[in-house]
């Protein structure tokens, strides 16, 4: 549950008797949306809000007093507002939380200097303070409206996601778990720009995990592990026992080392060494890991997992696919080809995926050491496409955001892939290529961008590429 804390600004020389009114309908409506609200009581202050730097200091107090709760600020003006003592009620609180700033309409019939509210007028007043002050803010759709307006639900929600991104993103761990193919120079990262931005990176040696994999003696677990993963997807008819057995041994090593080490995500080294040396591929269990929402990034590409998580926390219809942008299609410019092996979720499919071979790894170890990649067909729809990176020539993280369509087309090719229709592609590849990012990228069933964006850009401080065509 996201939990806000509700800052009511008031001033004096303003009707008043809004002020109650209109924090009880704000109280009454995060409720109902299922927030969590961290507000004074009513007497705590003159008409339960904050209206001078006295208030402003108590207000403050009260916040930092639950700091550990709140995950963002709701400023609402249901009058014009002391634009100082919101402002101070927020920097002396010390709490670097987004804030989504409401003002409140006038009703046409009641302008007159005893009843007019002035909100339009505060709400500048106050970003203009908080601007001065450097303290970032988010803007309702509307520039003023009634508590009642089905568009400040929609905002409320969409800040919702906002929060959670930022909250995340601030204070996440990701497991690197072996290495990166030696020949995949674009997966490099700099965990130094990681940490610089709250991210904080545990490595791991992949043959510590496969080891671990092997001496599993736990025969019951075993069991229980087999069973989860055939009821998420069916084996190929040709997959054997020792396959089936290999994958839920990882499955068990890699959900005691996620709980022992606190991750919020892992990238894993996905070939050679796993199907050469131990005799599956990672994906199921990579997968089993997403829908648990710890989303795992292929080819040890920390980076995609960072983007898969901080997408996981914008919602979306389904979770995150890894994919590679990978051909184009036909005569269309605004439409390519994407595939990966793939570790994706159960919920991107049409039906129950199957769990095929590691196509590449199969020709050259052989189908029995090479299970695990799932099988099918991608459901269309509108998507959210994605990437963050770390760009140690500039010092800073950065990321790109586009949305599109993945079209219902039929291509021969291994699966799973995707159609993938973009407005004005070519202009998105162009910012690809001559700004360093990775061959690999996220794509999200739903519509998240203005999310992602507000958090990376108003909230991280991320360079933020968002394509329009």
């Amino acid at each position: 549950m996201t939990t806000l804390g509700l800052i009511v600004g008031t001033r004096a020389s303003f009707p008043t008797d809004v002020v109650l009114e209109d924090r009880r309908k704000l109280i009454a409506l995060l409720e109902e949306l299922g927030f969590g609200v961290c507000v004074p009581e009513e007497a705590f202050t003159p008409f339960g809000a904050v209206g001078s730097l006295a208030d402003a200091e108590k207000w403050a107090a009260f916040f930092r007093g639950h700091s550990e709760e709140i995950d963002g600020f709701l400023i609402s003006l249901p009058n014009f507002g002391d634009e100082t003592a919101v402002t101070e009620t927020v920097r002396r609180s010390a709490l670097r939380v987004p804030i989504l700033i409401h003002g409140a309409a006038d009703d046409l019939d009641r302008l007159m200097a005893h009843q007019r509210r002035g909100s339009f007028c505060g709400k500048i007043s106050v970003c203009n303070n908080l601007y001065q002050s450097g303290i970032p803010f988010t803007l309702t759709g509307k520039h003023v409206c009634r508590v009642e307006d089905p568009s400040l639900r929609e905002d409320l929600l969409r800040f919702e996601k906002v929060c959670a991104v930022v909250k995340k993103l601030s204070h996440a761990t990701v497991g690197a778990l072996g290495c990166r193919p030696a020949g995949f120079n674009t997966l490099r990262y700099s965990e130094k720009i990681l940490l610089q931005n709250g991210i904080f990176t545990i490595t791991e040696d992949f043959s510590e995990i496969l080891e671990c994999a092997r001496r599993v003696e736990d025969a019951d677990r075993i069991r229980r592990h087999k069973e989860k993963i055939l009821a998420y997807a069916e084996p190929h008819v040709a997959m054997k026992e020792e396959s089936l057995e290999k994958i839920a041994r990882l499955d068990i090593v890699l959900d005691d080392w996620v709980r022992d080490h606190g991750v919020d995500a892992t990238a894993m080294m996905c070939w050679s060494t796993v199907e050469h040396y131990f005799g599956c591929a990672p994906c199921t269990t990579m997968a089993l890991q997403l829908d648990r929402g710890i989303p795992s990034g292929c080819e040890m590409d920390v980076l995609s997992a960072l983007t898969s998580l901080a997408m996981l926390q914008a919602g979306g219809d389904a979770p995150p696919m890894v994919h590679d942008w990978f051909a184009s299609y036909e005569d269309d410019p605004d439409a390519c080809i994407c595939i990966h092996c793939s570790n994706f979720s159960k919920e991107v499919f049409t039906e129950k995926p199957s769990i095929g071979t590691q196509g590449g790894q199969a020709r050259l170890y052989g189908d029995d050491c090479c299970y695990g990649c799932l099988k099918g067909r991608i459901r269309p729809g509108e998507v959210t496409v994605c990437k963050i990176t770390t760009d140690d020539r500039q010092g800073v993280m950065k990321a790109y955001i586009a949305e599109g369509e993945i079209l219902e087309r039929e291509v021969k090719t291994y699966s799973p892939y995707i159609v993938l229709h973009v407005d004005g592609l070519k202009d998105l590849m162009d910012h690809l290529c001559k700004n360093g990012f990775e061959h690999h990228f996220c794509v999200m069933h739903g519509r998240v961008g203005d999310v992602l964006e507000e958090a990376f850009k108003t909230y991280l401080g991320y360079q933020v590429y968002r394509h329009r065509a």
